[in-house]
């Protein structure tokens, strides 16, 4: 027999060591700033944890704290939160003794021909009836020598953590779905007010234009020109409330609610023809997403649960040592069962050394380390996805802004071009010609402006998303403040 692997779980075992390997944090090279930036302005004292409230939007920071407590994937991570401390709990509990209460009667006959009966000191002999009661308690106690228990432990309390770093990734996705669905459904208001402020100015039109050509003082095409352009307004009306509709339902959905409840409380909302973009928050360095990043502080954290389980695993490679014992109360008759004389008690120290089943422990062993190996790639996939999405967000803030910013300039061009075209219509200096198509070309401009402020809207709504935004570091129930990490002799 091979005694290598005895001798080096002896030596182990003289020195003192236990099975596994503390956890430390990998070291991902993280560049010393963003590469995308965000000139000049920022709303240097902007909150992180409610980003929300730099758009001032009373009804949007009461829709993002209704969802909140109400998202289903927010309540499915509390539970798995209770779960995973119910886990932890029971592990615990196998570092004291387990105790249980025992009892019972019996009454047996023996048998008339068994000889042998006339020996028993608990029988009657041959062919007689006997009772026998018990009242007492059987414990068992596996001594954690060798750490295998308080390495589950650790690995329960960076699962306990991982589950609190997914609610308040929960946290984090709700808030900014809440504010993207809520800014498309103001996005979609401020469409369907321009599109009947302007409607109701080319049933005017249209009205003038048939009077004219009925006069003799315009003519028929300029009448359907203008009806033309009415009715393409017209049309776009649907794919508008289209949009209302569907923002509303994804309102209703984050917030597990009926689409009317949202329905009355989105009529609260002003209309805000020209809403103002507020500054982006500052993007701060890259490390402090490691802290920040609910989903790099989960992966984390089941890195250094899968490293725990490998002593786990490992543990199985040493003896173990358990403690069973007995005691209580024992007669043949009831009435003397309480009794000084009815007094028993047992104990039973034993080793279980699993020596020819190392092979298969180890092997096990090797999958429970390929296991953590995995989960350190996964925290350095989501520490390299993190800076990506930032780095993405700041990117498309600056060219949406730049974006809105020519658009903007271009739409002011367009109305005045369309307000000189007006007045040289009414003034009788040019047909309806010159008007419509310098109202065609306002419409596509300012609908395109309009998508603009969206998008750019959206671009800081993805920004705070990505630095990790919508969750209070300093609340008391934070990653590591409910359990403390089981600690190593």
């Amino acid at each position: 027999m091979n005694r290598k692997p005895l001798i080096a779980v002896a030596l182990l075992m003289a020195a003192g060591c236990g099975p596994g390997h503390d956890f430390v944090r990998p070291a991902v090279k993280l560049p010393d700033a963003y590469h995308a930036q965000v000139a000049s302005e920022t709303a240097g004292g902007a909150d992180l944890a409610q980003w929300w409230t730099i758009f001032h939007e009373p009804v949007m920071e009461r829709l993002i704290a209704d969802g909140l407590a109400a998202n289903l994937d927010v309540r499915i991570a509390g539970e798995r939160l209770r779960e995973a401390r119910f886990q932890y709990r029971t592990v615990a509990g196998k570092l004291g003794p387990q105790v249980n209460a025992v009892g019972s009667a019996a009454r047996a006959h023996t048998s008339a021909n068994n000889t042998s009966a006339n020996n028993t000191h608990a029988s009657g002999g041959a062919g007689s009836t006997s009772n026998l009661f018990t009242a007492g308690f059987d414990a068992t106690w596996e001594i954690d020598v060798f750490g295998g228990v308080r390495r589950a432990m650790e690995a329960g309390t960076a699962e306990i953590e991982a589950a609190q770093a997914e609610i308040h990734g929960a946290q984090v996705s709700v808030a900014a779905e809440v504010a993207a669905a809520y800014l498309d459904w103001r996005h979609a208001q401020r469409r369907q007010a321009v599109l009947l402020q302007l409607i109701g100015t080319e049933v005017e039109v249209v009205a003038i234009e048939r009077q004219r050509a009925t006069i003799g003082i315009g003519t028929d095409l300029a009448a359907a020109q203008a009806t033309v352009a009415l009715e393409q307004n017209r049309a776009r009306l649907p794919a508008v409330a289209l949009e209302l509709s569907s923002a509303r339902n994804r309102l209703a959905l984050l917030l597990n609610d009926d689409a009317s409840v949202i329905d009355a409380r989105l009529a609260e909302i002003p209309l805000a023809i020209e809403p103002v973009l507020p500054a982006p928050v500052p993007a701060g360095l890259p490390s402090e997403l490691l802290r920040r990043r609910p989903d790099v502080l989960r992966a984390e954290r089941l890195a250094a649960s899968a490293a725990a389980r490998v002593g786990v695993g490992e543990a199985d490679l040493y003896p173990r040592f358990v403690l069973t014992g007995s005691a209580g109360l024992q007669s043949v008759d009831l009435s003397d069962l309480l009794s000084h004389d009815s007094k028993y008690w047992s104990i039973s120290p034993r080793i279980v050394w699993p020596i020819f089943s190392s092979g298969q422990i180890r092997n096990q062993v090797h999958q429970l380390e390929a296991r953590e190996q995995q989960a350190l790639l996964r925290y350095e996939q989501t520490v390299r996805t993190a800076l990506s999405e930032v780095d993405d967000a700041l990117e498309q803030i600056a060219r949406q802004r730049e974006r809105a910013a020519a658009l903007r300039i271009a739409l002011a061009a367009s109305r005045d071009a369309l307000t000189l075209a007006d007045a040289r219509y009414r003034q009788g200096l040019s047909d309806f010609t010159a008007v419509a198509q310098a109202q065609l070309d306002d419409d596509l401009l300012s609908d395109i402006a309009t998508d603009a402020d969206r998008l750019a809207a959206r671009a800081l709504v993805a920004l705070c998303k990505a630095l990790g935004g919508g969750w209070d570091m300093n609340d008391p129930t934070v990653i590591g403040a409910t359990t403390k990490t089981a600690k190593r002799d």
